[in-house]
């Protein structure tokens, strides 16, 4: 399996330089990739690409050498940096996680998501208690790519802990590729099998 960027060219306005500019990258199955370089230059913007949410206006990206699917259960799940901006805020949080699929006893435990939470809405939680809950509705059984887009960098370092360890657990024992965008560089080097810097890609 093979998520790949392949000459992505992406700009928000006509009237602007490109963002990204025939820009390529691939991500293997089980392989955990960081994503690396200066705010502003189209980290977050690829990983938008990739995960399907926009289009590129030159390129393509292909999930093994096909077009990303454009119904049902995603493979590629993006998670971003405020989680509080990735869900309803008007659902409680029982229904947030059944939005993509029914959300396990263990998986909740491994990220520790507390049961008594499920039937708050997202304005009761921390923001470490709600990006685990995000994080959880990514990692539904059909999650073949995992897209963190400074994913844990709003958290304490406990949280953050907890969170990755649970996470590339779950990818090791499924195979699951992985981009971690950060500019944590300890992060990336514990975390990564390569480091990437978009401004060579």
């Amino acid at each position: 399996m093979l998520l790949e960027a392949r000459d992505v060219s992406f700009r928000y306005d006509r009237r602007e330089d490109w963002l990204l500019q025939r820009a390529n990258l691939r991500i293997e199955a089980g392989e955990i990739v960081g994503l690396t370089g200066p705010s502003g230059i189209g980290k977050s913007t690829l990983a938008r690409l990739l995960a399907g949410y926009r289009k590129p206006q030159q390129g393509e990206v292909r999930l093994a050498g096909k077009p990303l699917p454009s119904s049902g259960y995603q493979p590629v799940q993006l998670v971003l940096q405020h989680p509080e901006k990735a869900v309803n805020p008007r659902w409680r949080i029982r229904r947030i996680l059944r939005e993509g699929w029914q959300v396990d006893a263990e998986l909740r435990h491994m990220l520790g998501i507390a049961e008594q939470w499920l039937d708050r809405w997202p304005n009761e939680l921390s923001g470490g208690e709600l990006q685990r809950i995000c994080v959880a509705r990514a990692l539904g059984p059909g999650t073949q790519f995992l897209l963190a887009d400074e994913m844990t960098t709003m958290l304490d370092a406990v949280t953050q802990a907890q969170i990755w360890n649970a996470v590339c657990e779950i990818a090791e024992a499924r195979r699951m590729g992985m981009l971690v965008i950060s500019h944590d560089a300890h992060l990336l080097g514990r975390l990564c099998n390569r480091i990437v810097d978009i401004d060579t890609i």
